[in-house]
């Protein structure tokens, strides 16, 4: 008898997440504000502070832009030039792991 793959259902209300999130990771803006930031620091700042030399990969959040209760605040944070960190990828794995296990305020 033939079966029937359904596959993985989606969830609807992350799949429209996903989409908001790749809006601003995919803005002109986003892109220009990582460029400058990896310029200007191309060596890892966690890896730097702890006495290692390592090739910046990825630009983090120190807080979390989507905290942002409006629309306007959450454009904010993630524009926001302090609230960037040039990090390894190993380093910005352990600050996401790190940030998802603080309770919430």
């Amino acid at each position: 008898m033939p079966t029937i793959n359904l596959g993985k259902r989606k969830n609807p209300d992350k799949t429209v997440y996903t989409k908001y999130r790749q809006g601003f990771y995919q803005s002109k803006v986003w892109k220009g504000l990582r460029a400058a930031k990896v310029c200007e620091n191309p060596v890892c700042e966690k890896c730097e502070r702890e006495g290692r030399t390592t090739q910046t990969q990825e630009v983090h959040h120190k807080k979390p832009w989507e905290t942002g209760l409006t629309e306007d605040q959450r454009w904010y944070l993630f524009t926001l030039w302090e609230n960037l960190e040039s990090l390894c990828t190993p380093c910005h794995h352990e600050e996401e792991m790190r940030l998802k296990s603080e309770p919430e305020n």
